[in-house]
């Protein structure tokens, strides 16, 4: 009997706790909360504006801010990796070093914009790694990483609108520095390939594609995303509603964010590469 009771119980937390989920999930805050994990922090202190500390050499990233122009001004942290051939050129013996702009806009060194996941900020640690393989693998590449609103050093509170500002932001302050649309690739991971998607849809349709688009760990939409998603690779979280297209179809249409990738990539016409 108690095992049939401690059953019974289990099942009663898991269920309720299953539904409260449904629940969050139809409202703007939880919802935000869940989707953007913005409020998911490590490391605990990280020190944006010293860069070594990461591991990287003297001079080698620039932290900087880069200004959004939407209904409120907001400023978001970001970060620029020299190209490592460039770099390696004596540039960390040197006392002070101003040339990050004229770099950019070098033809010879092509640039990456890096749009990452939900969760933590561009100091997370696989990031870094990530960062530091990608300048070592293109060595003439210059590297801007950013933190979307409500990430990192960032300010204000993240939605798929004020993303896709973001991005169209650092887009923009790349271009004033006389970097040339065609120069430019992005690279989006998970979260950020939805980011990355629309930007090169936007460039596409405005007439001056990007160079190349690489996605990785990509979705074709949020809402799909959060139905197929499995927990552990095995457990289907929400794949009991496929059961109750009630439930689904409610929660379809309150969700307020979509990232629809799938309706927008075949439109650019820049290089894609998916993984």
């Amino acid at each position: 009997m108690a095992v049939v009771k401690t059953v019974f119980l289990g099942t009663f937390i898991l269920v309720f706790f299953y539904i409260a989920l449904i629940l969050l999930l139809c409202f703007p805050i939880p919802q935000r909360m869940i989707v953007y994990c913005n409020w998911l922090q490590f490391p605990l202190y990280p020190r944006f504006s010293m860069p070594e500390y990461y591991g990287f050499g003297h001079h080698q990233v620039r932290n900087m801010q880069i200004t959004t122009e939407d209904n409120i001004t907001l400023v978001l942290g970001a970060w620029h990796i020299l190209p490592y051939d460039y770099y390696r050129q004596g540039i960390r013996y040197q006392d002070k070093f101003d040339g990050y702009d004229d770099v950019l806009a070098d033809p010879q060194y092509p640039t990456f914009v890096y749009f990452h996941g939900n969760a933590m900020s561009r100091t997370a640690m696989w990031r870094v790694e990530f960062y530091k393989s990608l300048t070592s693998r293109f060595g003439k590449a210059n590297i801007i990483v950013i933190d979307y609103r409500g990430f990192g050093d960032s300010e204000g509170v993240p939605s798929e609108e004020g993303l896709k500002k973001d991005a169209r932001a650092t887009l923009n302050w790349l271009l004033e520095r006389k970097v040339p649309h065609h120069h430019i690739s992005l690279i989006g991971h998970s979260l950020g390939t939805g980011v990355a998607t629309t930007l090169a849809y936007e460039m596409t349709k405005a007439g001056d594609p990007l160079h190349a688009l690489i996605l990785e760990a990509a979705y074709s939409s949020l809402p799909n995303l959060l139905f197929e998603y499995r927990f552990l690779e095995t457990i289907p979280i929400l794949g009991p509603l496929h059961h109750f297209s009630w439930i689904k179809e409610l929660l379809l249409e309150r969700l307020f964010h979509t990232f629809d990738s799938l309706s927008l990539i075949h439109v650019s016409s820049c290089i894609i590469s998916s993984s």
